[in-house]
């Protein structure tokens, strides 16, 4: 049906072209037209929602920073809360919090979790509802790099010791194995993946931007998004059709109005509606993240890395061409669809440049034939080699405006080159 259909269009361009006498633009345009009609025959999804709603989506709510001097009353609410609907939650504890603020690097003073604070857990915990995750050990930012972080940039020996008083002490005290690991500011750097896989943690849940370690057995559950934007991640994976998508909500207590008046986007009644409206979606399925491996298939690190590179090269395209790459956990038949798509846009851009290009310039005959003109390609491809080269070692990343600068000379070098040649062979048909 898809060819079909291609054929038929293919047909009244062509039609359409040979009666304006444009023959020479016909392959061109033609490959252009077909690719865009390509892009939603082969990649449905991208240009429409499925309104019937047959995807199942997997949601795992993670709240962080459950320590001795957070706000209790306010935690007690939300457990009440995930217990009213029989939905688990995932609470990132920590055991031995710094006394002052977590980005304090001078303080020496801790505070471990109180009795109470425990028995809450502990409770909670024997009900099924909240599985209990080790959030760093102290959440006190260290001074060895310059980023906010308790454990990157720390030796072996250290970050093992960490997290192992962690670990113990909450297994300890709860009386049940601690598998996930949610580090502070969802910081770590390869080490702290060796010392979780020395210390048979099954699970790491930062972010969608970390590191991923191929010889170990932990499985990488990042966050995706918010409570603020979980409505939109939702309607995503329902026109993405991704069965093994994950979407992991991280939330903190600043997020609360009753907690923080300034910073606080949503009240705990407003939070309770929202989980009571997805706890009647019948596509919707809510999990811990310890349960996660029951649910999805593949948690490898092989699929964290592709959903890095995805978001990578999402940033790399304008605006307007950019999925919301960052709030959905992608599976990798997902990933490669999408990344698919983006190399054809990155393709088709250049294409466009070179093909408008092109009829400007063949239309301006005088001008292609000087022989200074003939230069201009070679000139523009030194600036853009000098332009890729002056970005590549000066920045770490480059962005969608620099892309599209390049994409911009490689259309007009494109476009220029073909007329140039174009006109030779004219002229010399006519000598």
């Amino acid at each position: 049906m898809e060819r079909r259909i291609l054929h038929f269009y293919q047909q009244i361009l062509t039609k359409y072209l040979f009666k304006r006498k444009i023959k020479a633009f016909i392959t061109p345009i033609n490959f252009m037209s077909s690719v865009f009609l390509c892009m939603f025959f082969i990649f449905p999804e991208v240009g429409y929602c499925d309104s019937d709603y047959k995807t199942k989506i997997t949601i795992a709510f993670r709240y962080d920073d459950y320590s001795a001097v957070s706000d209790t009353k306010l935690e007690k609410q939300i457990i009440e809360i995930f217990s009213d609907f029989n939905i688990p939650i995932t609470f990132g504890v920590i055991p031995n919090v710094v006394s002052s603020m977590y980005s304090d690097t001078i303080s020496n003073e801790f505070i471990i979790l109180k009795r109470r604070k425990i028995n809450i857990l502990k409770k909670a915990s024997r009900e099924g509802i909240v599985e209990i995750a080790l959030h760093g050990y102290t959440h006190r930012q260290n001074l060895k790099v310059n980023i906010y972080t308790e454990f990157s940039g720390l030796d072996y020996n250290e970050q093992y010791r960490k997290i192992k008083q962690g670990k113990n002490f909450l297994e300890n005290e709860i009386g049940s194995k601690v598998t996930t690991f949610i580090p502070p500011w969802n910081s770590y750097d390869s080490i702290t993946l060796q010392v979780l896989n020395e210390l048979n943690f099954q699970f790491i849940s930062s972010d969608i931007i970390g590191q991923s370690y191929n010889n170990s057995g932990l499985m990488y559950v990042p966050f995706t998004c918010e409570v603020n934007n979980l409505k939109d991640a939702i309607m995503l994976a329902r026109e993405n059709l991704d069965n093994s998508a994950l979407i992991v909500v991280m939330f903190h207590q600043d997020n609360f109005i009753e907690a923080n008046k300034n910073k606080g986007y949503i009240s705990i009644t407003e939070f309770a509606e929202i989980i009571s409206w997805i706890s009647q979606q019948k596509d919707i399925n809510i999990i811990s993240i310890a349960e996660s491996n029951n649910h999805i298939s593949d948690l490898s690190s092989s699929r964290y890395a592709n959903n890095l590179s995805r978001f990578q090269l999402a940033y790399r395209l304008p605006p307007f061409f950019r999925y919301k790459s960052n709030i959905i956990y992608s599976s990798q038949a997902r990933i490669y669809k999408q990344k698919t798509v983006m190399y054809i846009y990155l393709i088709l851009i250049p294409l466009l440049i070179a093909l408008i290009t092109h009829l400007v310039s063949f239309r301006m005959r005088s001008f292609i034939a000087h022989k200074k003109a003939k230069l201009i390609p070679y000139f523009l491809l030194i600036i853009l080699i000098f332009f890729g080269a002056a970005y590549y070692f000066t920045v770490d990343f480059i962005g969608y405006m620099a892309i599209l600068i390049m994409q911009l000379l490689v259309g007009i070098i494109f476009g220029i080159m073909v007329s140039v040649r174009r006109l030779k062979k004219r002229i010399a048909l006519l000598h």
